[in-house]
């Protein structure tokens, strides 16, 4: 079986694709505030 993205699914390849770019450009980022936000 195979399965395929719709119409409308394919739209959000590049919205998705730019939300990836972001978490690895600011992974660091996030994670340090977790850190500071977890030690209070």
């Amino acid at each position: 079986m195979e399965y395929e993205l719709t119409a409308l699914g394919q739209t959000l390849r590049k919205p998705l694709a730019a939300l990836g770019q972001w978490a690895e450009e600011h992974i660091e980022t996030v994670l340090r505030a977790r850190d500071e936000y977890d030690s209070r």
